[in-house]
């Protein structure tokens, strides 16, 4: 399995959680993006370093959205 480094945000809500631990179960590196934790979503602050600035249009970056409604 190829292992992928993948952000979650709203990682402590109720589906969040649920989400984040299925992907750690599965062996990814989760970065967690909560407002709960001081994250703010649309800087990035807060963010632990290594994560990289966030650049959707960067070659070879792939993006998966959820909504819930």
């Amino acid at each position: 399995m190829h292992t992928m480094r993948i952000a979650v945000a709203g990682a402590t809500g109720t589906i969040g959680a649920l989400t984040v631990a299925a992907l750690e179960g599965a062996g990814h590196d989760v970065v967690r993006i909560s407002r709960s934790l001081g994250v703010d979503l649309s800087t990035g602050e807060a963010l632990a370093p290594p994560w990289p600035a966030w650049r959707p249009s960067s070659p070879g970056a792939r993006t998966t959205r959820a909504a819930t409604q």
